[in-house]
């Protein structure tokens, strides 16, 4: 039973990012089964390191009319050239503002250790 569809749009900026296939901006848009709409969702990407690991985000909620609701940023970090070979975070922190950039809440999510299939055992 479909309950809900996303209409997903990827931008690659350029032919290098389009070839490796690291958008620089994706946009997420969320109706009912019935296509009444339910949320929007941008997400941009500001930099990636060498593996093609998102270092810097920021998911932008929208209405359907395209205003801002609320802006997360998020800053990934991921530790030694082992983990940044697998893509795998040792730190990811997440701040929420408003769309008036009021801040709302700032998450950090710390990965001590993971198991030999990438497979995050401690977090904090």
């Amino acid at each position: 039973m479909t309950l809900s569809i996303k209409d997903i749009v990827n931008v690659y900026g350029d032919e290098v990012l389009k070839l490796r296939g690291l958008t620089t901006s994706s946009t997420v848009t969320t109706n009912t089964k019935d296509n009444v709409f339910v949320e929007k969702q941008t997400i941009d990407t500001a930099s990636y390191d060498a593996w093609g690991n998102a270092e810097t985000q920021t998911i932008t909620a929208k209405t359907a009319l395209d205003e801002a609701l609320s802006i997360k940023d998020i800053v990934n970090v991921y530790g030694d050239e082992v983990l940044k070979l697998r893509g795998l975070t040792t730190s990811s922190t997440v701040t929420t503002n408003t769309k008036d950039n009021v801040f709302v809440e700032k998450q950090t999510i710390d990965t001590a250790s993971y198991d030999a299939w990438g497979n995050a055992e401690t977090r904090r």
